[in-house]
């Protein structure tokens, strides 16, 4: 304890006995004579000049009364000096305790202060330069997740990747692509075609006329090969971003080639797929002898059912009375959506769900020979 604080305790204890009205009391001991009749020290020894009158050692020893004013103000300094010491011993404690310097636990918080904001707990960006085994321990797992990232080397996917697992990505990855854009008729096709061949061929003339033709071999083998890099280069991306993780890549791939072929399939079961030249000159001759039929063998008002129209129509072209005619092979269903198509164009009826056209018939007149239904 510095001599500072000393002197500190000391004017704290004597401004106590001065406040407490005590200023008589603490200089008591000092300034007054003992109490008559009490001995200064236990181990006194009385001379036969100095001993007391026996009868005033009996009066000494007897109680204090009230009304005795001798031991009335004895008994009371003893009490001021009581008081007194009491005083001055709670001062010097409450003196030392008010000095004693408390320093603060200070352990992880002074490399990495963390900041609590209400139920928050903000973690710091910055980490020390060298972690040791004690300072690791004292991480939180984020805090160790992002130490390990920030220190983790970054390397290329084609260094940790084999050469196995690059090519099965690339062709799992190229198929998916080359289904998803529409094989043969992906939009990089007729493009390339006419870089590379000469506009006067007959299946480029039908590609740039918005018809199907099949590419040549050549032209194919650059596709796929164009397609295979496509795989080879999203094969690398998607490993990059699973930070390097190949099982990902593959299953990724695996879903997309599934939803691409099934997107084909689509394609060619509604129709989508573009038309071949032969398929586009059929489907031109039949809505021209639907056309040659409706005006014919139509009239407004009225209403028919579309199994009489489909009738009415192998009567009047008697080349498909047959419908598994082998030269002029022709289903119901087609001739079906021959009359939908004509009717949105032409007559504009109310077709309902069970067939029946409201506000077309077959003219009777014409064709004698149709049956109503």
């Amino acid at each position: 304890m510095s001599p500072l604080q000393v002197k500190r305790i000391v004017l704290l204890a004597v401004l106590s006995c001065m406040a407490g009205n005590r200023v008589d009391a603490f200089l008591a001991p000092f300034g007054r004579a003992s109490v008559p009749g009490r001995t200064s020290s236990p181990g006194r020894v009385w001379s036969s000049s100095t001993k007391p009158d026996q009868n005033k050692l009996q009066q000494a020893n007897q109680p204090f009364n009230e009304s005795d004013d001798d031991g009335n103000g004895d008994d009371t300094m003893l009490q001021n000096r009581r008081k007194a010491m009491g005083a001055m011993s709670a001062t010097v404690l409450s003196a030392l305790l008010a000095n004693v310097n408390v320093e603060p636990a200070r352990a992880y918080e002074t490399e990495q202060p963390l900041k609590q904001r209400y139920w928050k707990l903000e973690v710091p960006n910055t980490f020390p330069d060298e972690l040791s085994q004690e300072g690791a321990d004292m991480l939180t797992p984020r805090q160790r997740a992002l130490e390990i990232s920030a220190n983790k080397p970054k390397v290329s996917p084609l260094e940790t990747t084999s050469a196995v697992d690059l090519g099965a990505g690339a062709v799992l990855w190229g198929s998916a692509l080359w289904f998803l854009a529409g094989s043969r008729s992906n939009p990089l096709a007729t493009p390339l075609a006419n870089l590379l061949y000469n506009e006067d061929e007959d299946w480029l003339q039908d590609r740039n006329d918005g018809l199907f033709a099949a590419l040549p071999a050549p032209l194919l083998i650059l596709l796929g090969a164009l397609f295979l890099l496509f795989g080879f280069t999203a094969h690398l991306a998607t490993i990059s971003l699973a930070e390097g993780s190949v099982g990902e890549s593959f299953q990724l791939a695996g879903v997309l080639i599934i939803s691409a072929g099934a997107l084909e399939i689509g394609r060619i079961a509604s129709g989508e797929k573009k038309q071949t030249r032969s398929e586009n000159d059929r489907d031109t001759l039949l809505q021209q002898e639907f056309e040659a039929f409706a005006e014919k063998r139509l009239k407004a008002g009225g209403n028919c059912h579309r199994s009489e129209v489909v009738a009415a129509f192998r009567r009047f072209n008697a080349k498909y009375r047959q419908a598994d005619n082998p030269d002029y092979p022709l289903n119901d269903l087609e001739i079906e959506r021959l009359l939908k198509d004509w009717n949105e164009r032409n007559a504009g009826a109310q077709r309902s769900s069970a067939g029946f056209y409201n506000g077309i018939q077959i003219n009777a007149e014409a064709d004698v020979f149709v049956s109503r239904l």
